[in-house]
């Protein structure tokens, strides 16, 4: 997950949609095994997730990227 998430950070603008870490045809399991290793890698290295509002898209960022806009 985490070669997945920097490849898509050097291809973007620092931010990178929850929805594009997925599988093309993602089912139940797909998505939650990609959740909770977002939520691990949030807690342990140095990633940061915004939600504007409830069920909206979730922008996955780098920490120093996340210190620096707030």
């Amino acid at each position: 997950m985490t070669e997945i998430l920097e490849r898509k950070f050097s291809e973007g603008n620092g931010k990178v949609l929850f929805s594009e870490l997925l599988p093309d045809k993602p089912d139940r399991y797909d998505i939650t095994l990609s959740f909770m290793s977002l939520l691990s890698m949030i807690k342990n290295q140095g990633y940061d997730a915004e939600q504007k509002e409830n069920f909206g898209d979730i922008n996955v960022i780098r920490k120093e990227t996340a210190d620096v806009q707030q």
